[in-house]
């Protein structure tokens, strides 16, 4: 455009193309809307939305600059007037305990509070790792020390004092998790760490602004991206006068590298407190910080949202579990981010506490990691399938292993929990050539590496067995072309399953395909966390033939599901399935996406459990074959 627009030129071009962009949170929060473009307008509003993220930026830093410290310092959350202690940030009613008593987590950080156990602290930078951003003449390392540090007995005892965002590069071990339930987030970090390019897109500008105390991340949230500014005062807590307190919530296990925290203290902000984010999904994680197509499995029958046995054979030469195991090595190849769980059984899962134990040094309503999976050539030249897998709690404090590089490539050294007894183990060590140096490997059994870091091994057999939850974060390959569309049920059409004679209201979504492809679709609602209105709302859908009408060929009417189908059946078989893939049969009709649900006050009857209840932002995909 030949030179800087100013802010309302630059507004005016981003209305033009359908972007909009919405300041919230005294300007520190900037959520930007794209609709409908692609090609040279999409890259021309991205340039554009940049330019305007960058100037709003620069007035969020001069508006909430501490005359005191000269650094940003977050009006909206954190210690400020009125809240000296932050205790709104870290928890949902704040300072002030309910009538009906707080919660746990509002009750012990309250506590702690009062007892001065906890202090937010900013960190005192690396001296050469100098910034790239507009510090106004003030060099790193000579930041004063505002009001709310004035806590500390001497600049030496925060909690980093070699502060980098990033050490050495990142990995899955990096990440270990506070006081706060958020597994399912910092499991998602774990294997987001997997995918450094991924990783670093989550900050804008990386740590361009850090000499001025400010970070901004990036989180896609619900179809928009939301650009969330968060100055470097996290909770610290275990200080003493002489001993150096750490991140009372998420860390790195680096004491000085800072991405983990700084993270979770945007995501937090992004959804109104720390305890905002206690439970949740891991591919729900996985699409906010991405922006990638979410998947959700369930692997056992009797699980709210199970639909067929993933683990059964689809072929007739193939063994149980073949499919699956296919499955995971295809999306760890494409670069497909994975997480799982394990529930407890329905029947007993209100009796079974968060994080308690599964067994075999597993944990029920616990969020893990999937990071690796390979086949592994024992000595004997059998093939055993080993997933890798990471718990974000991590297992204490000690130095990663020295050769965690090679234990990413070739699975170096393995340790093997025997009989469920932390004592007994052996150690097994592969070659470069994937042989391990044992005659087998219990196939029943935790293997477990470097448990330090909370990194673990299990033959995919005794994974089977255990997990009851997939999570995926979905990264298509880039001939493929994703489409998305917004819709909504009202008294008017919301027609319930297909157990109701109302169902063909339903709202539909025809496909015209000029030719043989395969689709990936997926159904969302809004995320309801950090918000006291939404709810979840059980949600389902049907992919469904349609009937040509007449002999117009652009005529078409809804072959009704028969009335003896599940409530969310899926209309086409595996027998059906199988005929398309092998081109044995020829689907000369368009179909039909018909979501679904039952919404209380309409339809009371009963609420199904579909295959795609809790799902998160996606989105309709699809290539020629």
């Amino acid at each position: 455009n030949g030179g800087a627009m100013d802010l309302h030129t630059l507004e005016e071009e981003l209305k033009k193309l359908g972007i909009t962009i919405v300041a919230g949170r005294q300007g520190t929060v900037l959520s930007v809307k794209i609709k409908g473009l692609a090609g040279r307008a999409l890259v021309r509003g991205l340039r554009l939305a940049d330019q305007l993220l960058q100037e709003k930026i620069k007035h969020a830093i001069k508006t909430c600059t501490d005359p005191a410290t000269k650094l940003f310092t977050d009006p909206t959350f954190g210690p400020g007037n009125g809240d000296l202690d932050g205790a709104a940030a870290m928890c949902k009613a704040g300072g002030v305990l309910p009538s009906k008593g707080g919660s746990q987590h509002q009750v012990k950080v309250l506590g702690l509070l009062k007892r001065g156990k906890i202090r937010w602290e900013r960190p005192q930078y690396a001296s050469d790792d100098k910034s790239d951003g507009d510090s106004d003449g003030q060099q790193e390392g000579d930041d004063e020390e505002d009001s709310v540090y004035s806590m500390a007995s001497s600049v030496d005892n925060v909690f980093a004092t070699e502060a980098t965002l990033f050490a050495d590069g990142v990995c899955s071990g990096d990440v270990i998790q506070g006081n706060l339930g958020d597994c399912w987030f910092l499991s998602a970090l774990s294997v987001v760490a997997t995918r450094f390019d991924l990783l670093e897109q989550s900050f804008w500008r990386g740590d361009q602004h850090k000499a001025k105390g400010l970070f901004v991340c990036k989180f896609m949230k619900n179809f928009v991206w939301h650009y969330v500014l968060v100055d470097d005062r996290f909770p610290v807590f275990g200080f003493s006068d002489k001993k150096a307190g750490k991140p009372y919530f998420a860390r790195c296990r680096d004491p000085n590298e800072l991405w983990v925290t700084v993270l979770e203290k945007a995501y937090a902000k992004l959804h109104g407190s720390y305890e905002a984010l206690i439970g949740g999904f891991v591919d729900c994680a996985l699409n906010d910080l991405t922006g990638m197509c979410s998947e959700q499995v369930i692997l056992k029958e009797g699980f709210p949202g199970f639909s067929e046995n993933p683990f059964a054979p689809a072929k007739p030469q193939q063994k149980n579990g073949d499919p699956f195991w296919e499955k995971i090595t295809r999306y760890k190849q494409s670069g497909t981010l994975m997480g799982c769980s394990i529930q407890p059984p329905i029947t007993s899962a209100k009796d079974v506490a968060v994080e308690s134990s599964a067994g075999n040094g597993l944990y029920f309503k616990h969020a893990y990691a999937l990071v690796d999976a390979a086949d592994i050539k024992t000595v004997k030249g059998e093939l055993v399938r080993l997933v890798k897998l990471r718990n974000p709690w991590g297992m204490g404090d000690d130095e990663r292993a020295e050769n965690e590089d090679a234990i990413e490539q070739f699975f170096k050294i393995l340790k093997r929990t025997v009989g469920g007894n932390a004592e007994k183990r052996v150690f097994m060590s592969v070659n470069a050539l994937g042989k391990v140096a044992t005659d087998e490997i219990a196939q029943q059994e935790v293997v477990e590496m470097n448990a330090s870091d909370g990194t673990f091994f299990m033959s995919f057999d005794a994974w089977m067995q255990s997990f009851t939850h997939f999570f995926a974060g979905i990264d298509f390959p880039d001939s493929w072309h994703g489409r998305r569309t917004e819709g909504s049920w009202s008294e008017a059409n919301c027609g319930g399953n297909t157990t109701k004679s109302t169902w063909i209201n339903n709202p539909h979504f025809e496909l015209v395909l000029e030719q043989r492809a395969r689709i990936f679709a997926s159904l969302s609602q809004e995320d309801p966390r950090g918000s006291e209105n939404l709810k979840i709302v059980p949600i389902g859908f049907h992919i469904c033939s349609l009937t040509a009408v007449g002999n117009d060929a652009k005529k078409f009417e809804l072959k009704e599901p028969s009335k003896k189908l599940d409530a969310y059946y899926r209309l086409y078989k595996p027998a059906e399935r199988e005929s398309f893939q092998s081109g044995q049969r020829l689907e000369r009709l368009p179909p039909a996406i018909i979501p679904g649900s039952v919404i209380p006050g309409v339809d009371d009857d009963g609420v199904p459990q579909p295959a795609y209840t809790f799902k998160q932002a996606v989105s309709v995909s699809g290539s020629a074959l």
